[in-house]
């Protein structure tokens, strides 16, 4: 283990290391570009209204009753 106090070593503004700020008020932080917080406003999962789907009415077919002619019986003479 290490015996030695671990503080933070101050670091002399000259030695910024790449990717790091130095606030104003001269505590050294992470390079953020945009200093404001970030808000992510809470991501609400994009409701998708389900496409209406019409039930696809099936016209039932309309079977016509195949009517029989009746075999024209021709009067026996």
């Amino acid at each position: 283990g290490r015996k030695r106090s671990i503080k933070p070593k101050p670091v002399e503004p000259k030695r910024i290391i790449r990717g790091m700020i130095v606030n104003e008020d001269g505590a050294i932080v992470p390079y953020n570009p945009n200093p404001e917080p970030k808000y992510y406003p809470p991501q609400e999962p994009a409701y998708q209204e389900p496409a209406y789907q019409e039930p696809t009415y099936q016209e039932p077919a309309y079977q016509e009753p195949a009517y029989e002619e009746p075999a024209y019986q021709e009067p026996g003479y």
